[in-house]
């Protein structure tokens, strides 16, 4: 049996480190064991500020990772310099918000165009089932989107943050975002939220959707308990707390180093990214002997100073942060199975911290709440509870995503003919506009191929794809136009079949004139099925005097052997 083929778009993927990276290679690696063929889709990671080439060691071998060179302008260092407020390069910090607000739907829009044109390489190369994309950037979206539509094949969008009612978007989305959310939402065959919220405001801000949302979080690889496989041996100097992090946001640390300051038998080590000032706050508040600043490190060395420490601290914002957000560092906790404190708000993550029995959750500014419980967590043994953390094993994610991408199918792919689509051109052609919705509504990929005309309007349907050929100055439907337009008419859809005939897998000719006998022998030498529609109105002819033996001379001749072939009437 031919193996299944998925197409995984996603911005970031190894060697880029953080938690976004991570997800899509646990994604393609068990994908892969589910008897999944995963051609990745990624960006050149040139412009990525955060490399970790030792992520490669876990991809399978039969995964086939291409990357799309990126036409961003940006010098990710230095924005990173600018965002945190550190040094002169803070000043320019505004030059970053405007280039953000420029760029839709985000400042990796320029991978866009060369995504575009690998993914367009990959699909004739391999034909593959479906398409999965990851957010942000939602830019992959956009790509993943048009490789789908063009393809005829399910598209399923993974949001692993909100877009428009992402509470820390920075600019917050606008009208122009919205509306596009809403195309997206609407075309996916599937969408996928990394937290129960984002899964429940897709459910209540799109009703439609509401059964094609699912909830697929974040999780752990129990394969990776191998690189944290240290005793954490600290105990006779000090009760060592390690708080691993790497992602879009910085988060507030004083409460906890005011907490560690009435804790003197409790040491901090904070590595990686998302607190950038800590050092020199910890020496302020004179705690600076007991508190180890790491810089980014590989994920299997965080892995293993998880391993060598007694407990694990996550840290989160207050309010929206703690509400809309699990942070990918958590389930690495999980996995190591060591005492664990959150400092967060009631939310996913104070929850779930709660239910696997490592530990508690106690509010970002409540400095006396965690002095406590880091003197608690010091004495304290813990007991985890396995049912409370099977949800979260990425092998049990993959095989879920595994049975939804079979259960969506492959779309039919209809190329739709139709010398005019819009409903104010005649009966005929609201009917077309209606059998096109229909097709979609139904599950198949439908594209449009007709005429610019004068008095046409393009139509916006949804899960209808339109291409118009022609002069948009040519007759209008009402016009006499004589044989000549509808002669090159045909000519342009034989041209497109005989180009692209690869991408469908039915032509319905809405209208079996002159255009549909010219193209007619192109959508046979391509293999594909003919439906047609023959209206005696528009052709002047009667259908049946059109397979009568000896009328109509040349024309009668070529329209028999067309006609006779037709799938269906």
């Amino acid at each position: 049996m031919k193996p299944r083929t998925l197409l995984l778009v996603s911005y970031y993927f190894p060697p880029h480190g953080g938690g976004a990276s991570v997800r899509m290679l646990k994604l393609a690696k068990y994908l892969s064991r589910e008897g999944w063929r995963v051609l990745v889709l990624t960006s050149d990671g040139r412009r990525h500020v955060h490399l970790d080439p030792g992520l490669l060691e876990e991809l399978p071998r039969d995964v086939l990772v291409t990357r799309a060179a990126s036409l961003e302008a940006s010098a990710p260092a230095l924005e990173r310099r600018m965002a945190g407020g550190q040094g002169p390069a803070s000043l320019l910090k505004p030059l970053v918000h405007l280039k953000r607000r420029l760029l839709f739907p985000d400042e990796r829009a320029g991978w866009g165009p060369a995504a575009v044109l690998s993914g367009l390489s990959l699909l004739r190369r391999f034909r593959p089932d479906a398409v999965l994309s990851s957010s942000p950037p939602v830019t992959g979206h956009l790509v993943g989107r048009f490789l789908a539509r063009r393809a005829g094949i399910p598209w399923v969008a993974a949001f692993r943050d909100g877009w428009v009612s992402d509470p820390l978007a920075d600019p917050a989305p606008g009208d122009r975002a919205r509306r596009w959310e809403a195309r997206l939402v609407r075309d996916a065959a599937a969408v996928l939220g990394a937290t129960p919220g984002i899964a429940e405001d897709f459910r209540t801000r799109y009703p439609d959707a509401g059964r094609r949302v699912h909830w697929i979080p974040n999780g752990f690889d129990p394969e990776d308990r191998r690189y944290a496989a240290g005793n954490g041996g600290s105990r006779k100097e000090a009760y060592l707390l390690t708080s691993v992090g790497v992602g879009r946001y910085t988060r507030d640390i004083a409460p906890v180093l005011d907490a560690l300051a009435g804790a003197p038998g409790v040491r901090l080590r904070l590595v990686g990214s998302t607190f950038p000032a800590a050092a020199a706050l910890a020496r302020e508040k004179g705690v600076g002997d007991r508190v180890e600043v790491f810089p980014l490190v590989s994920r299997h060395k965080a892995l293993a100073l998880l391993g060598e420490s007694d407990a694990s601290l996550l840290v989160l914002g207050a309010g929206a942060d703690s509400r809309s957000s699990f942070a990918t560092s958590l389930f690495d906790y999980l996995m190591v199975g060591k005492p664990l404190l959150a400092v967060a708000d009631p939310g996913p993550a104070a929850d779930l911290v709660a239910a696997s029995g490592l530990g508690k959750a106690v509010a970002p500014g409540d400095v006396t709440g965690i002095r406590a419980a880091l003197l608690e967590l010091a004495g304290a043994t813990v007991s985890p509870h396995p049912e409370a953390l099977a949800p979260y094993d990425r092998r049990l994610q993959a095989a879920r995503i595994s049975r939804l991408l079979e259960s969506l199918g492959r779309r039919p792919r209809v190329l739709m003919v139709a010398q005019y689509f819009d409903p104010a051109a005649g009966g005929s052609e609201r009917q077309a506009c209606q059998q096109a919705e229909d097709l979609a509504a139904e599950g198949a990929s439908v594209t449009v191929l007709s005429r610019r005309a004068r008095g046409v309007r393009d139509q916006d349907l949804p899960g209808v794809r339109e291409i118009r050929v022609g002069d948009p100055e040519s007759p209008g439907p009402l016009e006499n136009r004589g044989l000549a337009v509808p002669f090159l008419f045909g000519c342009r859809i034989a041209a497109h079949l005989l180009r692209h005939g690869g991408n469908y897998d039915v032509v319905h000719f809405h209208g079996a004139g002159l255009p549909a006998m010219l193209a007619g022998p192109a959508a046979r030498l391509r293999g594909l099925r003919i439906l047609a529609k023959v209206s005696a109105a528009n052709t002047g002819w009667e259908a049946g005097s059109l397979l009568e033996k000896g009328r109509w001379g040349p024309a009668g001749w070529l329209a028999r052997r067309i006609f006779r072939k037709v799938d269906l009437w």
